[in-house]
C-alpha cells in the first residue's frame, strides 16, 4: 500500500494511505468518444455510456460494472453529465516545465509529483486533480499525454486550496499517458477513463467530496 495524502498545509508531509481502486473494462467501446454519465435509481450508482452508443453499470456496494441495456439510460431521471462540457479549474494553474500547481498563488501539494489536469467540478466549488509519477516526451502535449503512470486522484477545494480525503492511486499503467477525468452531476462519482476508452476507473465521493 502506498503512502497517502495528508492535505494540512503546502507544506504537509504526505504520509497518509493512497488506496488504490479497480479497472474495469469496457470491451463494448475500445475507441475515442464522448463520455457520459447519469445517475441510476436501479443499483443507486451510476450509468455510463460512450457517445449514444452502449451503456454500463456501476453499482457502488459491488464495485462492479456491468453491461445493460441502452434504455437503461432513458429510464433514468437523474440528470445527465456530458464530459466533453467539464473544463479545468481556472484558478489553479500547472508549471509546464515542473508539473507544480499552485492555486492562488500557493503551492498545491499533489500525490504524484507531475500534475496532469485539473477538472471543475459541476458545482463550481471543487477540482479534481490528476498527477503522475513523471512526464515524458509526447508528440500530443495538448491532448493531455506524455505523462508517466502511475496515475493519482485527489479532489481540491477551490476556496481554501484544501484536498478533501486521501489521495486514491488509479490502476492505469502501462502505455497510458493520458486519461480522460469526469465528474458525475451529483459530485458523488469521479470516472477516469484511457483515451481510448478500453476501461474505467471510478471512485465513489460521499456527501464531502471524499473517498468513503
Amino acid at each position: 500500500m502506498n503512502a497517502a495524502i495528508c492535505w494540512s498545509a503546502v507544506a504537509c508531509n504526505l504520509t497518509a494511505h493512497a488506496d488504490g481502486v479497480d479497472r474495469l473494462p469496457t470491451p463494448a467501446w475500445g475507441h475515442p468518444g464522448n463520455l457520459q454519465l447519469r445517475g441510476d435509481s436501479v443499483a443507486h450508482g451510476l450509468l455510463l455510456r460512450r457517445d449514444a452508443g452502449a451503456v454500463y453499470r456501476f453499482d457502488p456496494v459491488q464495485r462492479t460494472l456491468a453491461a445493460v441495456d441502452s434504455s437503461a439510460w432513458d429510464r433514468s431521471s437523474a440528470p445527465p453529465t456530458d464530459c466533453a462540457s467539464q473544463h479545468s479549474a481556472p484558478t489553479i494553474l500547472i508549471d509546464t516545465a515542473t508539473g507544480k500547481a499552485s492555486l492562488g498563488g500557493v503551492p498545491l501539494p499533489s500525490a504524484g509529483p507531475q500534475v496532469v489536469k485539473t477538472v471543475r467540478s459541476p458545482g463550481g466549488g471543487k477540482a479534481l486533480v490528476v498527477s503522475a509519477a513523471a512526464a515524458r516526451a509526447s508528440f500530443a502535449p495538448a491532448l493531455g499525454a506524455g505523462h508517466q503512470p502511475p496515475f493519482f486522484h485527489q479532489v481540491v477545494r477551490l476556496d481554501t486550496g484544501r484536498g478533501d480525503g486521501r489521495a486514491v492511486r488509479l490502476p492505469f499503467g502501462g502505455r497510458t499517458g493520458a486519461l480522460m477525468a469526469c465528474w458525475s452531476a451529483d459530485e458523488q462519482f469521479a470516472v477516469y477513463a484511457d483515451l481510448i476508452m478500453t476501461s474505467v476507473a471510478i471512485v465513489r465521493l460521499d456527501a464531502e467530496g471524499k473517498p468513503p
